[in-house]
Parts: C-alpha cells; structure tokens; sequence
C-alpha cells in the first residue's frame, strides 16, 4: 500500500535538505509556529496536508509527499 504521506525527514530528503533546514522553511513559510519552544502545525499547515502523529518519543508531522516547498 502506497502512503499518500511523508514524515519531515523523508521529505527533507525528497527535496535534498537536511531536516533542519526544511522545518526552518516551514517556520518561515508559516506551516508551522513555535510555541512552548516546540514546533505545531498552523492552520496553513494542515490546510497543507500537514498532520501531527503522536508518539512514545513526542511525536512527528506527516506532510503530503507532493507537496510544494
């Protein structure tokens, strides 16, 4: 089954930046905000596709895997 759905790393990857680099532009670009010192989805970013995942870690986004960065 093909995932229609990309974490941020694999994304950063697709688009050959580093991980840091791509939740920097998604700051910039307004996907995401900071608060608490953490990163969360804005309402652009899930208008985006963009999902938040929980985990025994904290968690990741999930970004559409066509998305436009």
């Amino acid at each position: 089954m093909e995932t229609t759905k990309k974490t941020t790393s694999k994304l950063a990857i697709k688009h050959k930046l580093k991980t840091d680099e791509l939740i920097a532009k998604l700051l910039k670009d307004g996907y995401l905000e900071i608060k608490n010192e953490k990163e969360h989805l804005t309402q652009k970013g899930k208008e985006a596709g963009g999902e938040w995942r929980a985990n025994k870690y904290g968690g990741y986004f999930l970004w559409d895997k066509e998305m436009k960065i």
